[in-house]
């Protein structure tokens, strides 16, 4: 009764922040930052959607950089309006496009909250500054969101569901491929063969995600979002900026157009074929693996996203295992919120020194939470090894 009662009280909050800030808090108090509402991306994804109702076509006929599920996931607010035969009003738009962003993050703060096994209420770190206000402002929450339900599948046995879940989630958003060699791997350690169903499940919702865009709109409307990424440069967000910087600085050497650009990108990937020597046959081994992999490709991409905090949250939530994890978790997500969109849309422009700053302590805070699952890693294996030693010094 008292779990009942605690998630009414959230789906409530949410809810209500949503309608807060779609209402009074819309115009962020006068001030000139965006505090609580952005109307910048929620007005791409409105535009990205336009092709529906207008006899379009994504990518061929109304461009976008999101992959086949994003892309389509962003029509859901225009089917939902006209089928309550309201008139399109991109302000409409943005109002149910960030309820349903706030159902997905209360399904998943649910999910959490049910899939720890101690310390429940760490599944309220979802309800942190950032993680909100990216959910409300951002669609991330929709990736993260199938993340978890396709570990609850894993944990459960339910394989094929878990590969099913995992694919349309990398429809959503690519990171998430990161994670099928640490679920084929617990699959294996699971069921002593190789999870040949999964990848099967897996590779076949991934290639009708791909043939639903060629149908609609031709192989030419397929490769669009990756020819869109390809050709982006490094932000000011990146450790790879800040690096560039620091040896431009040092030795007035430019590393933009040298191909250090593949190195990061390898490292970003590194871990998928790393995971394949460790034995990853505990839950507690997949969460921490999982965010050790995302938080790695956020470190590593030569551009970077705030809203990416979103990706490594609810991993990071399962992984934590004391108070000094969760409070880089928390320190993380404020100094996210805090370089954006304060420091960001407040400082940036008229004070240079605020904004580096606070980047580089984010970067730091994500350097601590590696290290940290680094060394949970290390932990583990050292305690699988253990027996191992023991067994070879009792037979000499």
């Amino acid at each position: 009764m008292r779990n009942k009662k605690k998630f009414i009280a959230l789906a409530a909050f949410l809810v209500a922040l949503a309608c807060l800030v779609h209402g009074p808090l819309k115009n962020n108090l006068g001030l000139s930052a965006r505090y609580f509402y952005d109307h910048v991306d929620l007005g791409i994804y409105a535009q990205r959607a336009s092709w529906y109702g207008a006899g379009l076509r994504p990518y061929t006929d109304v461009f976008s950089e999101y992959p086949q599920a994003a892309t389509y996931f962003f029509a859901i607010p225009s089917v939902l309006l006209r089928a309550v035969s309201r008139p399109y009003v991109e302000a409409d738009y943005e109002f149910v496009f960030s309820l349903l962003m706030v159902g997905l993050l209360f399904a998943t703060t649910t999910l959490l909250h049910g899939l720890r096994s101690d310390n429940k209420n760490r599944a309220f770190l979802m309800l942190l500054p950032a993680t909100i206000y990216f959910t409300i402002n951002r669609y991330d929450m929709l990736p993260a969101c199938l993340a978890v339900l396709s570990y609850a599948a894993l944990t459960r046995g339910r394989y094929r569901w878990a590969g099913h879940l995992l694919a349309l989630g990398v429809l959503a958003k690519w990171y998430l491929l990161l994670l099928f060699p640490i679920y084929a791997q617990y699959c294996y350690r699971k069921v002593h063969r190789l999870p040949w169903r999964m990848a099967l499940v897996f590779v076949l919702t991934g290639l009708a995600g791909i043939a639903t865009t060629v149908v609609h709109s031709g192989w030419s409307g397929v490769m669009v979002p990756y020819a869109f990424h390809s050709g982006r440069h490094p932000n000011s967000e990146s450790l790879f900026y800040l690096l560039e910087q620091a040896i431009k600085f040092a030795f007035s050497v430019d590393i933009a157009n040298r191909g250090y650009y593949l190195l990061f990108l390898g490292l970003q990937f590194a871990v998928m074929p790393l995971t394949l020597l460790f034995k990853i046959d505990t839950d507690e081994k997949v969460v921490t693996w999982s965010a050790f992999s995302i938080l790695l490709f956020m470190l590593f991409g030569k551009f970077y996203s705030p809203q990416w905090i979103i990706w490594a949250m609810p991993f990071l939530i399962l992984s934590c295992r004391d108070r000094a994890t969760l409070a880089l978790i928390a320190a993380f997500d404020v100094a996210t919120y805090a370089y954006f969109p304060v420091i960001f849309d407040a400082l940036r422009t008229t004070h240079p020194v605020p904004f580096p700053m606070a980047i580089c302590i984010k970067t730091g805070l994500l350097l601590a939470l590696i290290a940290k699952l680094a060394g949970q890693i290390g932990g583990d294996t050292i305690t699988h090894l253990e027996p191992v030693a023991s067994s070879l010094r009792s037979a000499s």
